[in-house]
């Protein structure tokens, strides 16, 4: 459920509206800030810009995140093309303001990606 706040803290006025998403032991804070509307982000931006790599979203299973992503694209998204290597696959969604991984990462390889689980990956049991 989104929420409308008045911001403060150096936002005098401003009004924000956002909505948190719980996943095991996190929490994500989505936020939109309605007034004052921000700047156009450049054709050019990427999220690195703000000093971060990107947001990965990886099963164990192959077959989940290739349902995820031919989800993604079939609400008309925009990915990278899929890479493929046995059981590991990934692709970035490539929109604006929006910089997402969606990748199969076998559990024997997971030091070798610095991925550590800390939830269930979509439609997989806990």
């Amino acid at each position: 459920m989104a929420r409308s706040t008045k911001c403060s803290g150096g936002l005098d006025g401003a009004r924000s509206e956002s909505f948190l998403v719980k996943g095991g032991s996190f929490v994500v804070e989505v936020v939109q800030y309605l007034e004052p509307v921000g700047r156009p982000v450049p054709e050019d931006y990427c999220v690195a810009d703000q000093g971060l790599l990107n947001v990965a979203m990886a099963s164990y299973e192959r077959e989940a995140a290739e349902r995820v992503l031919d989800r993604i694209e079939s609400a008309g998204y925009r990915s990278a093309q899929r890479i493929t290597m046995g059981s590991a696959c990934g692709a970035y969604v490539l929109e604006p303001e929006l910089m997402v991984e969606v990748c199969a990462i076998p559990e024997e390889l997971e030091p070798a990606f610095g991925f550590t689980p800390v939830a269930p990956f979509f439609g997989q049991q806990g």
